[in-house]
């Protein structure tokens, strides 16, 4: 599995130079790595990044909490056997506060799941969602990417790295090699296009309705 430090032992490596330069410092070299796991994830939606975990809500529950610290946004929001409910925003929530029933709307506030109804019961619902990336800092940390596509950020993360001492040929050439490992993972099926709809960004909600 890889790990930062194994990370940067690849593109230094690849470079030919020793981790002790001067210009492509282990700081310099960390924000590259965490900017080209940053690109691998806005190139669609990875196979890896799709999540299926249960959350549970008692009576009087009008929040639930997705558990995973790499929690990206939610695709979908189901109670087992019945529809999935459906994405509102908070202004609309806000309009239901008070009203207890099977939950049949959520939205996204501050970290957690809004449900409307709160619920009347015990549910046991059914979270999709994606994952995100969280940046590297320590040596330990390891990025969600699968090794065998760890060679596209090796040779993104080298691209900027020599760009930065404006070596352009080299940089072009890692940039043409990235892309033919993002060509690849498309054609395994592991890169799929982004689907437009459906699910809430971290951190955001959708525009206020007026019904």
């Amino acid at each position: 599995m890889a790990t930062l430090t194994t990370l940067q032992t690849a593109v230094y490596t690849k470079m030919g130079i020793p981790s002790s330069d001067s210009l492509i410092t282990s700081a310099k070299l960390t924000a590259f790595i965490n900017e080209a796991i940053n690109q691998m994830e806005g190139e669609g939606v990875w196979q890896w990044q799709e999540a299926t975990e249960t959350l549970n809500a008692t009576v009087g529950n009008a929040t639930l909490t997705p558990s995973s610290t790499n929690y990206g946004r939610t695709v979908a929001l189901t109670i087992p056997g019945g529809d999935p409910l459906e994405l509102k925003s908070v202004g609309f929530l806000d309009k239901l506060v008070n009203a207890s029933g099977p939950p049949v709307f959520y939205g996204f506030w501050a970290g957690q799941l809004l449900i409307r109804p709160k619920a009347d019961t015990s549910y046991s619902f059914t979270h999709r969602y994606m994952k995100r990336e969280i940046a590297l800092s320590a040596g330990g940390d390891t990025p969600l990417i699968p090794d065998r596509w760890i060679p596209a950020v090796v040779e993104y993360a080298a691209s900027l790295a020599y760009r930065s001492v404006n070596d352009t040929d080299n940089a072009a050439r890692c940039i043409a090699a990235y892309q033919d490992w993002i060509r690849r993972a498309a054609s395994t099926g592991d890169l799929k296009a982004n689907q437009q709809g459906g699910g809430i960004p971290s951190g955001m909600a959708p525009m206020d309705e007026d019904d």
